[in-house]
């Protein structure tokens, strides 16, 4: 799950996303103030690695439900 309210749009996740798991799955869509982050139209985000986000967001936007942090 994702806080936009949190989140810094520092795409660390997203940087995670492309360079580890090379599935492109996740990405910054939308410009100024309208930007977020959002799964890529036509994917899942579901790779071997797609719990390891949560510890690659320095201000904890990142987070599963009904896991510690």
């Amino acid at each position: 799950m994702l806080d936009q309210e949190r989140c810094i749009l520092c795409t660390r996740c997203t940087r995670f996303v492309d360079d580890v798991t090379k599935t492109h799955e996740l990405g910054v869509f939308g410009r100024g103030h309208d930007e977020r982050h959002r799964v890529t139209p036509g994917m899942t985000l579901d790779n071997a690695y797609s719990g390891q986000r949560r510890g690659h967001c320095p201000v904890g936007a990142l987070t599963a439900p009904g896991l510690p942090l």
